[in-house]
């Protein structure tokens, strides 16, 4: 049993028995990422973060791909901000206006076009439109680093490809697959029923329906590149595990002070009202049935809310961020140290270390479109994403999303409620929808199976969330090492439940 570190800040209801674990400490890990000072979203920092990824990734002998794309800052601040000022001009012009009612509708219809981006970057953006805030703010560089096994025609073991922080995309390398054998039928697991389906659309398709396509997808049997570790034997199509964690940090600002934290939703929710009030309003008057008083309240409110999003951007810096998501990206890296030395059966793993995440998820909206993702799966997708969990409680997530909740797929949940009976009473449990959605949700929202594991401190908040005490200290090193024990558990479960459900069909 491996005793909490001191001054962490564990909010679990018990110890941590890793028992004779397998799963490498991610402490070390951790300590080397944290001493950068931060990894701001499109930062030279994030870069040198990426880098460091790369190279530790490719010392485990991994073959890694560096993803660069380009991704817009501070759409928590500046996006809102300017579309808040924006909307409080024209509140007040038709707050003040005296002239035919003609011109309050064309006030109104420009204030519903300045309030789109807002609206798309909240409901359409994670499902894959274009329209959000990044048309608004600047944008820089940044990338993702994606891990996996050697195959035969790629990079030697240990070579990392990618120039960081720009260049232009890498063509894709040629579709590999797994060995075709199954894993011991002592280890099913009795109570799966089906492992997540591969998403329609364009990132993942369907396994062929007839039996010639069946025979044309089954993986060869040669597909391990020599000299490189060769994994068990799987069933004939495996499942197609993503874990994802992202490395970058948000950026720390009076938004997110302690004082302040509890009545952020509430800030977020009535300032967002008011936006949204704002072309209501114009149109009421127009038609005569509002006057100029509410008018002018919704006005004055969006340009407060909008104040206070600037003053706290031009006052803030990014965060160190140990357990956002320094500690997600360490349990990540321990679970690629334990793949590297013995896969499990029946699962072909991708690792994705996610960069601009706190900006929108856009490092895992990229993801999906990287020739490495799992297009074509017969056997099936799960991204298992990673996120805050150097200490409090571990939950998995069953839902996120702002304005329209996008449940994660019932049969990862399902997995996880069965792996939480299996763990002492609340080591493990469902957890509540953050107040900012984690990569997992653009995942889910287009159509591919995916869940979030989070934890969460007293009040069901994230310990030290995007405050600039989110250092090394904070984090409880046992919470860490318990989290990959418990996640590796998960890909176990994942394997042989989805062993089973192919052994059914």
């Amino acid at each position: 049993m491996r005793a909490p570190r001191a001054g962490g800040d564990s909010g679990q209801p018990g110890p941590w028995d890793r028992g004779h674990s397998d799963v490498p400490d991610p402490w070390d890990d951790l300590v080397a990422l944290c001493r950068l000072p931060h990894r701001g979203t499109a930062t030279a920092e994030e870069g040198r973060a990426a880098r460091w990824l790369a190279a530790r990734l490719a010392e485990m002998g991994y073959q890694v791909d560096v993803q660069p794309f380009t991704a817009p800052r501070h759409t928590l601040y500046l996006g809102p901000g300017f579309i808040g000022v924006a909307l409080a001009a024209l509140g007040i012009g038709g707050a003040r206006w005296q002239g035919p009612a003609w011109a309050l509708g064309l006030l109104a219809a420009a204030a519903a076009l300045v309030l789109l981006p807002l609206l798309g970057e909240l409901v359409l953006w994670p499902r894959g439109s274009r329209l959000s805030l990044a048309l608004l703010v600047p944008r820089g560089a940044s990338q993702n680093v994606v891990a996996r096994l050697p195959r035969r025609g790629g990079p030697a073991a240990g070579a990392a490809r990618g120039a960081v922080g720009g260049g232009a995309p890498h063509p894709a390398p040629r579709p590999v697959r797994e060995p075709a054998a199954r894993p011991p039928a002592d280890v099913a697991d009795p109570s799966a029923t089906r492992p997540p389906a591969a998403a329609a659309g364009p990132n993942v398709t369907r396994p062929p329906a007839d039996a010639a396509g069946a025979a044309a997808a089954r993986p060869p049997a040669d597909a391990v590149e020599p000299g490189a570790a060769r994994p068990p034997a799987g069933p004939p199509w495996p499942l197609h595990v993503v874990v994802t964690a992202h490395y970058d940090t948000q950026w720390g600002s009076w938004l997110f002070a302690p004082r302040i934290l509890p009545g952020l939703q509430a800030f977020f929710v009535v300032g967002y009202a008011a936006f949204l009030a704002v072309p209501l309003l114009l149109v009421a008057r127009a038609v005569g049935l509002a006057g100029s008083t509410p008018l002018a309240v919704a006005a004055a409110a969006s340009a407060a809310v909008a104040a206070f999003l600037l003053i706290s951007w031009l006052g803030g810096r990014p965060v160190n961020g140990a357990n956002d998501n320094g500690s997600g990206v360490a349990v990540a890296l321990a679970l690629a140290r334990r793949w590297a030395r013995q896969p499990l059966p029946g699962i072909e793993l991708l690792l994705a270390f996610t960069g601009a995440e706190e900006t929108g998820m856009r490092g895992m909206a990229a993801l999906l479109e990287h020739p490495w993702f799992p297009r074509t799966a017969p056997g099936g997708v799960a991204v298992v994403n990673v996120d805050n969990v150097g200490a409090g409680r571990l939950h998995y997530l069953t839902a996120e999303g702002m304005l329209l909740p996008v449940r994660y797929d019932p049969w990862l949940v399902a997995q996880a409620r069965r792996l939480a009976e299996e763990l002492p009473a609340g080591l493990l449990t469902p957890g509540p929808r953050p107040l900012l959605p984690t990569d997992a949700l653009v995942a889910a929202a287009r159509g591919i199976p995916a869940i979030t594991f989070l934890a969460t401190g007293p009040g069901g908040r994230i310990p030290h969330y995007h405050w600039h005490t989110d250092r090394l200290e904070h984090v409880d090193r046992g919470h860490l090492a318990g989290v990959a024990d418990l996640l590796w558990r998960y890909l176990a479960q994942l394997a042989t439940a989805a062993d089973r459900a192919a052994g059914r069909r």
